[in-house]
């Protein structure tokens, strides 16, 4: 407790939270004083994902030698408190330069165009955020929303991680036109989540997508799970002519994405695979490869001959359903002892290519 202010309570050494936000924010708070493995420290419990304004920061020090050294803190995460104003927010990360990870997950910014020109503008001169979290926040249902987030991606250069999980872009393929303008220019940006943004309802979402990744060579990790793209094969049509140019590109995530019902989409995966040099981890995970044999017959070819994947995830993918998948499966294996195969029989066993004969 500080004694020279009994009306705040410190956390972890660095963070002090005035005591009636614990009593009136409790979903957002728990005191977690008497569980703790260090009962001489009064601890807070926040939230994940959860936002709080930061009344005071008290850099953490320690005795190191002689001398105490210092280590500042530089990480600042809001959670939605009614006292607190994301206007205020916005206008703070506009200029704070000690501020590197923001998560706005859930705070409802796809139904307040106000609250996205705001934080547009702070994007464009904010010089310090490496991560951004924007998840469910029902992004994409107005297009000048994205239009906004594109244009300050274009000039931003500080963000490294883009989270955009759990929106709705995909309703409207004008969201991945301005999106596309923003990676033609952007470069900063390491890791993008698309995932679970209906993109599977207008292919143009990823043919605009992958254009702008033709050009694009900084994003190095890629997120499009659960987007249904299998249903129709020409969104994986687009990915293979975006991955063919594309260089940048080493860890790809396509799990729950239907692509087994249609044997052209891993078809096109593999082509992609025998020109593609840049993709190291792939992720295939639950998308009914086994369904048909033939899936995994191309993968086959493929994982023997590759030289460039370290890992493939293919879990949940029913092999005990079709034996013939089941072969193709450990004679892919067999044939790449280098590759990394995750999966698992069914029964929850996973099984990698170190202990399968």
């Amino acid at each position: 407790m500080d004694t020279n202010n009994p009306d705040k309570k410190q956390f972890l050494w660095l963070i002090t939270i005035p005591l009636n936000l614990l009593k009136f924010e409790f979903s957002n708070f728990a005191d977690i004083s008497n569980f703790s493995n260090f009962p001489c420290e009064e601890e807070v419990l926040i939230r994940s994902g959860a936002i709080i304004h930061i009344e005071d920061i008290i850099p953490y020090t320690e005795q190191v030698g002689n001398q105490i050294k210092e280590f500042p803190n530089k990480f600042l995460k809001i959670c939605t408190l009614k006292s607190f104003s994301l206007c205020t927010l916005f206008k703070l990360i506009s200029f704070e330069s000690s501020i590197i990870n923001l998560n706005l997950s859930n705070t409802n910014l796809g139904n307040n165009h106000k609250h996205m020109i705001l934080l547009a503008d702070a994007l464009e001169t904010n010089i310090s955020l490496i991560k951004l979290w924007l998840e469910e926040n029902c992004l994409g249902k107005n297009t000048n929303d994205i239009k906004l987030l594109a244009s300050a991606l274009g000039k931003n250069n500080s963000i490294k991680i883009l989270s955009l999980k759990k929106n709705v872009l995909g309703i409207n393929d004008e969201n991945f036109f301005y999106l596309k303008q923003a990676l033609e220019i952007n470069s900063a940006i390491e890791e993008l989540c698309l995932e679970n943004n209906e993109l599977w309802i207008n292919s143009n979402n990823m043919k605009y997508l992958f254009k702008g990744l033709k050009i694009n060579n900084s994003i190095h990790t890629l997120m499009l799970g659960s987007n249904n793209l299998g249903e129709n094969p020409i969104n994986i049509q687009y990915l293979k002519k975006g991955l063919m140019k594309n260089k940048s590109i080493q860890i790809l995530f396509l799990d729950c994405n239907e692509l087994g019902i249609n044997e052209n989409n891993i078809l096109n995966i593999c082509e992609t695979l025998n020109i593609n040099n840049s993709i190291q981890w792939l992720n295939l995970n639950n998308n009914k490869l086994a369904n048909n044999e033939k899936n995994m017959f191309n993968l086959k070819n493929v994982i023997a001959i590759n030289k460039t994947l370290k890992v493939i995830d293919i879990y949940s993918n029913n092999f005990l359903e079709n034996q013939k998948s089941l072969l193709y499966l450990k004679k892919a294996i067999n044939a790449n002892k280098s590759l990394k195969i995750f999966w698992n029989d069914d029964k929850n066993k996973c099984e990698t290519n170190k202990n399968l004969s």
